[in-house]
């Protein structure tokens, strides 16, 4: 599987599609959640059904290989967005440290159930301390 590049600023960093595709599967249903409860501007509203929709829905389902773009100009463009996203990435972790220390394969397939592009090799598990370092490497692009 490929490899996307995402950007912040004057910083990059590539990782995988298939770590990039499992970190979203988790962490859309935060977005979602907070998009169905949190109270907000119309504007982030707005911004944040755009955001869950038409790039997080769409990259889980329709990877355009080398493609996934999490937009991160976009999340710091507002503290709002910024605190929602740094706290979900937070809570994908704490979900991946109780999952153990892999993914099997049956939790690949879940993820591999929304996509309607190319699938993720579900052939090996996925080590969750990969995972969640991919995370910190997310996070450490944004600014404090």
């Amino acid at each position: 599987m490929a490899n996307s590049l995402l950007h912040f600023h004057n910083k990059s960093l590539w990782m995988d599609d298939s770590s990039l595709r499992i970190i979203i599967y988790y962490l859309a249903p935060m977005i979602k959640q907070a998009l169905d409860n949190d109270e907000m501007t119309e504007k982030n509203k707005k911004w944040l059904e755009s955001y869950y929709y038409d790039r997080l829905i769409f990259d889980l389902e329709w990877m355009i290989t080398g493609g996934i773009n999490l937009k991160l100009e976009e999340v710091s463009d507002d503290p709002y967005r910024m605190n929602l996203f740094v706290n979900s990435l937070n809570e994908v972790k704490k979900i991946l440290l109780s999952i153990g220390s892999e993914l099997s394969t049956d939790e690949l397939d879940k993820v591999d159930s929304w996509v309607v592009g190319e699938s993720i090799s579900n052939e090996t598990p996925k080590s969750t301390h990969d995972l969640i370092t991919n995370i910190d490497l997310i996070l450490g692009m944004l600014p404090n």
